[in-house]
């Protein structure tokens, strides 16, 4: 799409490539809607504003940045026009089978007790050197934060928690097919993106997961002791 006053372009101005000429309007600026596509919206801003590409770390996808030129820093001021897709509070699985809390900005807790009338979820962060806790509803399906205590001083994506979810759903799937181990690796793969990627072992780790949690399941349990000596089933 080529805006009124401005050449077309194949690849998205650097921050040394924005001048003068790549100003917009104070009446205009750009959205990055949930299909990619660029389209005019209207605002009203009291200074000239640029936009800049960037990883969106609610969803891992492409979105801009209202940026304000400035002499003395290139601060991102906020995010414009968000994808559609709610990233609600939910739970997934860790490679060992234990629930985990995902929240709105893809921060990732572990469960720890419930209150005495078993009507609030805590939940620690997995990051053990912070002390970053919510609280949750219990019998709530959709994870309804009521608490957060202290903040968070690390960061996080969606698409750490996406590979995440490849490995756990790896696993589940792992356990009702036969199908053969770099199958499986190379069908969970094809769903994550570039970013999710970055964050999941190599093909051939994966495949040694596989092979392992196979082993594992075929081992047949141990024998029970009693006090007068094994049971024989």
């Amino acid at each position: 799409m080529t805006l009124p006053g401005h050449q077309e372009t194949s690849k998205t101005p650097t921050k040394e490539q924005l001048t003068r000429e790549h100003q917009y309007p104070p009446s205009q600026h750009l959205v990055n809607t949930s299909s990619g596509a660029l389209e005019m919206g209207n605002a009203c801003w009291d200074m000239s504003r640029y936009f800049l590409e960037h990883e969106c770390r609610l969803c891992s996808e492409v979105c801009f940045s209202i940026t304000y030129n400035s002499d003395v820093a290139w601060d991102p001021v906020e995010y414009v026009g968000h994808h559609s897709q709610s990233n609600m509070p939910h739970t997934i699985l860790s490679s060992r089978g234990r629930e985990k809390l995902v929240d709105d900005l893809n921060f990732i807790y572990a469960a720890q007790k419930k209150n005495a009338d078993g009507t609030k979820q805590y939940w620690r962060c997995e990051v053990t050197a912070w002390k970053a806790r919510v609280h949750t509803t219990i019998g709530d399906e959709t994870f309804t934060i009521v608490k957060s205590v202290n903040e968070h001083n690390h960061s996080t994506t969606a698409a750490a928690v996406k590979a995440r979810e490849a490995m756990a759903e790896l696993k589940a799937v792992d356990a009702s097919t036969q199908e053969s181990s770099r199958a499986l690796v190379a069908n969970v793969l094809s769903k994550l993106d570039e970013h999710s990627l970055a964050h999941v072992p190599s093909t051939s780790t994966m495949s040694r997961y596989v092979r392992q949690w196979r082993q594992d399941a075929l081992q047949a349990p141990p024998i029970q002791q009693t006090h007068t000596g094994y049971v024989i089933p």
